[in-house]
C-alpha cells in the first residue's frame, strides 16, 4: 500500500467515525471523546524517560481491550494526534499496536511506514481535519483560500494539529498544490510566530480578526492572542480569569495583546467590543483515566 491508496479507505472510515462517535463534523475535533463513544478505555500517563519514543499503545480485544494508553509526556497536539491514530487502529481492527515509531518513521521518510500504520495515520489526518472542520477554521480566519505558510500555522492552532501535518493534509484536500506543500512544509513554526512578534517566546500565537467573532478557540497556558479588528477600536474589553493583557506593541493600529497565564478552569468568553467575542475553551489535563463515561 502507498499513501495514495491509504487515503481513500481512511477518508471513508473517518467520515463514518465522525457520524458514529461525534455527530456532524465542524470545528475542533475531540478524539478522546470519540474513543469514549466507541467504547475504548483511555488512560493517560507518562511513558518512559525523556528519550522514549512511545506515543501510545492500542490494546485490541485479544489483549483485554479495546483500550488505549497515551503518553502524556508529549504536548497536547501530539496526544490528540496519537489518540486519533489509535482510534484508526480500532476502527480498522488492527489488533494490539505499540506506536513507538511515529517520529522515527517520519525521519526515515513517509514511504517507510508499514501498511497498517499508513492506514491509521491517514485516518488520523482525515478524522482531525475533516473537510468541514477545515472550512470552519478558515471561516474563523476570514479566508477563502490558503495563501501562505503563516495562514497554515494559524489553521493548525484552530484545528489542534501540527503545522507539518496540516500542510500535508491541505494538499490531500486540494486546498494546496503538492508543489506548495513541498515548499512550505520546511517552514519553521517558530519563525512564523516571530513574524507576529519578534520577541515572542510563546509556543503558540493566535492572530484573531473580525471573522473570529462567535467562534470557539481551544487554548493552552502560555498562548498569546492578538486581536486586530481592522482599525476598529478595541473597547469594552472583558477578560476572563486566567487571561492577562499585555502592553500595546507601539503601533498605531488598535490591537489587543493577551496571554493565557494559567490553565482555564472552564470555557470563558473573551469580549473585545460590543460586537466581537470568542469562547475560550481550556485544553484539559491528560493524565489519569480520560473517559468521561466509561
Amino acid at each position: 500500500m502507498n499513501w495514495n491508496a491509504a487515503h481513500g479507505p481512511a477518508m471513508i472510515a473517518a467520515v463514518q467515525a465522525h457520524a458514529d462517535f461525534l455527530g456532524e463534523p465542524g470545528g475542533y475535533v475531540d478524539p478522546i471523546r470519540a474513543l469514549d463513544a466507541a467504547g475504548v478505555l483511555v488512560q493517560g500517563m507518562e511513558l518512559g524517560g525523556r528519550q522514549s519514543k512511545t506515543f501510545g499503545i492500542y490494546f485490541g480485544p485479544e489483549d483485554s481491550g479495546p483500550a488505549v494508553l497515551l503518553n502524556t509526556r508529549f504536548d497536547e497536539t501530539a496526544v490528540r494526534h496519537t489518540a486519533a491514530h489509535e482510534l484508526g487502529h480500532h476502527v480498522f481492527g488492527h489488533g494490539t499496536q505499540a506506536d513507538d515509531h511515529i517520529d522515527s518513521l517520519e525521519e526515515l521518510g513517509r514511504r517507510s511506514w508499514p501498511m497498517h500504520e499508513m492506514a491509521a495515520e491517514a485516518f488520523a489526518a482525515w478524522f482531525l481535519m475533516h473537510p468541514d472542520c477545515v472550512a470552519t477554521a478558515m471561516a474563523g480566519l476570514g479566508i477563502a483560500k490558503v495563501a501562505s505558510p503563516e495562514q497554515v500555522y494559524q489553521l493548525s492552532l484552530w484545528l489542534g494539529t501540527s503545522f507539518r501535518g496540516t500542510v500535508r493534509h491541505l494538499a490531500n484536500l486540494r486546498r494546496l498544490s503538492q508543489r506548495q506543500a513541498q515548499a512550505w512544509i520546511a517552514a519553521s513554526p517558530a519563525r512564523l510566530r516571530r513574524t507576529l512578534d519578534a520577541d515572542s517566546v510563546s509556543p503558540r500565537h493566535w492572530q484573531l480578526g473580525l471573522a473570529a467573532s462567535g467562534h470557539r478557540l481551544h487554548v493552552r497556558p502560555g498562548d498569546l492572542l492578538t486581536v486586530d479588528l481592522a482599525g476598529e477600536d478595541v473597547e469594552h474589553t472583558v477578560l476572563p480569569d486566567g487571561i492577562q493583557a499585555l502592553p500595546a506593541d507601539g503601533t498605531l493600529t488598535p490591537t489587543l495583546r493577551l496571554q493565557v497565564n494559567r490553565l482555564l478552569q472552564e470555557p470563558s468568553t473573551l469580549t473585545a467590543s460590543d460586537d466581537w467575542h470568542v469562547a475560550l475553551v481550556p485544553c484539559p489535563e491528560r493524565r489519569g483515566h480520560l473517559n468521561p463515561t466509561l
